[in-house]
């Protein structure tokens, strides 16, 4: 099944995943894909919005989140993406034949995340040129029924941000569309507008610029397939 269909119009930015809505000089229908025991393939349309010729390379990585609530890659054989290297002519649409090559588990969902990433002209020299690199999420989900799920783990303090981390002890993500920070004063609300995933079995950190004495009360997570989550948070 796929899920949108957005172009990438912000600025480019140097190699770094990038949220598909604000990059800059190509667009990509879907943003995310899901693959599952009857649907093992698909394809991603990529068009050059620039009016420059672009070059793109794709790769494919494993995506799991480590215990300290951080995302983590490896390069995968699992997933396969054909062409890996093309070049775009501007407001050309190269198609991207993206499959799945490893079977379902039979409890737990696969997560994966396919990199497009610009190569720059060889003949490139001085000033500054960024890259662009972007991650999609792919998805193949188990054989037993998926059932996410979201726990509140902690907070802490980490300079002047303060980390929430939010476990997922489902076997399928779940997708934070918004988390909000209620103090137990009569502070104003803390808003994160930046959509994360939880993936299955893991935990996530969420970071937010808030004051130093602002003593949360209660967190509100509004998700993609749970609705809103509310937890209270005890003193510490």
């Amino acid at each position: 099944m796929r899920h949108g269909t957005a172009a990438l119009t912000a600025a480019c930015l140097l190699v770094a995943t990038v949220d598909p809505a604000r990059a800059g000089s190509f667009g990509i229908a879907p943003l995310r894909v899901d693959f599952d025991e009857s649907h093992k393939s698909d394809v991603v349309q990529i068009r050059n919005t620039s009016d420059q010729e672009l070059s793109l390379q794709v790769e494919a990585m494993t995506w799991r989140q480590a215990e300290d609530g951080e995302d983590r890659y490896e390069n995968t054989e699992q997933l396969v993406a054909v062409p890996p290297i093309f070049t775009l002519p501007p407001g050309e649409t190269q198609l991207v034949r993206v499959g799945t090559v490893a079977s379902p588990a039979l409890d737990h969902e696969r997560a994966y995340r396919l990199y497009l990433t610009e190569i720059l002209p060889a003949k490139h020299s001085g000033g500054t040129r960024l890259r662009l690199r972007v991650g999609i999420p792919v998805f193949v989900a188990p054989i037993l029924p998926a059932s996410p799920g979201l726990e509140f783990v902690s907070t802490d303090r980490l300079d002047d941000r303060l980390r929430v981390t939010l476990n997922n002890p489902g076997n399928s993500h779940v997708r934070v569309k918004q988390l909000t920070i209620v103090p137990e004063t009569e502070n104003a609300p803390e808003q994160s507008n930046a959509a994360q995933y939880v993936l299955a079995g893991a935990q996530r950190s969420f970071f937010l610029e808030i004051p130093v004495d602002y003593a949360v009360g209660r967190i509100i997570a509004a998700t993609d397939s749970l609705g809103v989550r509310e937890f209270v948070v005890r003193p510490q």
